[in-house]
């Protein structure tokens, strides 16, 4: 085995998805509040990451309208696991996310 066939056996071995805005990743939802969701990615690609990165609901997201008392926790529950899309990074490892379907 030559070193470019080493190489290219250990990054499939190794490799980690990252989080690219656009990408359809799964995620569990750890919390639930009027106004927003807390949110875990367990799989980025149908990959499981190494890295436990955070992501956060917005209640506009979700089309919520606290006038007509619909709020996010009536949409989502804790410990569902639902399809996401990443629309843009927040602070730290957390990111934003948008569900694909409700």
């Amino acid at each position: 085995m030559n070193d470019s066939e080493f190489l290219e056996k250990c990054m499939k071995k190794y490799f980690e998805p990252s989080p690219v805005i656009g990408n359809i990743c799964t995620a569990k939802i750890l919390r639930v509040t009027p106004t927003s969701a807390f949110l875990t990615i367990t799989l980025i690609d149908s990959i499981k990451p190494f890295i436990e990165y955070s992501a956060y609901i917005r209640p506009s997201d979700v089309e919520v309208n606290i006038n007509e008392e619909k709020f996010v926790w009536d949409k989502l529950k804790e410990n569902e696991e639902i399809q996401v899309k990443i629309i843009s990074y927040g602070d730290g490892q957390s990111m934003y996310v948008v569900p694909t379907e409700l």
